[in-house]
């Protein structure tokens, strides 16, 4: 494990919470109530090694009634014992020195809740597609259809539109047998960073290096923030990114640091009475003499494997033909 950067402080600053209070939770969310914007098309990057346009259709979403609309950004709290089993996690790439952070959150399908939230991913997807069809010539989805939209799962996504759950896939995208599904909360860096906080009174900041050498729970806020649809299929996607989280921070501990082996640590243990502690000790020092960094095509990570195939996306900026979710 890499030492904790002493750029960003551990100790940090207290937050200011918001005045201006709405009920984001998925438990609220009603799709009639999401407001498409008009298309906005945009020039690929100029590193893109394609030329042309992408587009964006920006989210808004009422959380008044219909009679009186409050119109806000979209924003989705997720449940309240999702589990950071990897952390923060890094992706680096060694060749421009950027790096991405996300947060991977795995669903378990027995318990009510999760199944609850994915049933609302459902919602905000068909709601997505039915927009799409609306507007399919604008955007170069002429061929997108709603056959089987009722019944589109990860496993029989719309053709045109990518599902926002993510399930592990082998490179070839086929799923791979018992794949359990999550979501990659993609985390803002810079000034407008995602923010993370301690689940007490105070709303005590935590540090984000803190966090990517921890596991913990959280209740995630997200901003679902539109559509991009780009690449040679086209392909559209959700856009979001993680505002803000709320750590459960006396579920905070050390991740990697539990051995689920006790019976075969007390048999070996027992083998092992004769001495040889200083033996061990020489032989973990002769190994990490012979040790060198590994890097693989360029990337260094950190925690849980970079997303590959996830619906949660943002506007390329990248000079790959077809944008890699996350």
């Amino acid at each position: 494990m890499q030492p904790i950067s002493q750029t960003q402080p551990t100790t940090m600053k207290k937050l200011t919470i918001s005045k201006e209070e709405f009920d984001y939770s998925y438990k609220s969310f009603n799709p009639d109530m999401l407001i498409f914007e008009d298309v906005v098309i945009k020039d690929l990057p100029e590193t893109a090694d394609i030329k042309g346009k992408y587009y964006t259709i920006a989210f808004k979403y009422n959380y008044g009634t219909m009679e009186k609309p409050i119109v806000r950004e979209f924003y989705l709290e997720g449940m309240d014992d999702e589990h950071a089993m990897y952390g923060v996690s890094c992706l680096e790439n060694q060749k421009t020195h950027t790096k991405k952070y996300s947060i991977y959150s795995r669903f378990d399908v027995t318990k009510e809740d999760h199944k609850a939230y994915m049933e609302v991913w459902r919602q905000i997807y068909m709601a997505v597609v039915k927009h799409v069809f609306t507007i399919k010539t604008k955007v170069r989805l002429g061929g997108l259809r709603l056959d089987g939209l009722e019944e589109a799962s990860h496993e029989n996504p719309i053709t045109g539109v990518v599902w926002p759950i993510h399930y592990g896939r082998y490179e070839d995208g086929t799923l791979k047998p018992g794949a359990k599904p999550g979501l990659y909360y993609r985390i803002q860096t810079g000034n407008r960073g995602t923010l993370f906080c301690a689940g007490n009174k105070d709303a005590t900041e935590i540090s984000r290096t803190i966090l990517e050498h921890a596991e913990f729970d959280f209740v995630p806020l997200l901003h679902i923030y539109g559509i991009t649809i780009t690449g040679q299929g086209p392909t559209g996607s959700i856009s979001s990114n993680l505002l803000s989280a709320v750590i459960d921070h006396k579920s905070m501990k050390p991740k990697a640091t539990t051995i689920h082996q006790p019976a075969t640590i007390r048999r070996l243990a027992g083998q092992d009475e004769d001495g040889t502690e200083d033996e061990f000790d020489a032989k973990l020092r002769a190994i990490t003499l012979t040790m060198t960094p590994s890097t693989n095509e360029g990337q260094v990570t950190t925690g849980a494997p970079p997303s590959t195939n996830s619906g949660i996306t943002k506007p390329p900026t990248t000079g790959r033909k077809d944008i890699t979710p996350m």
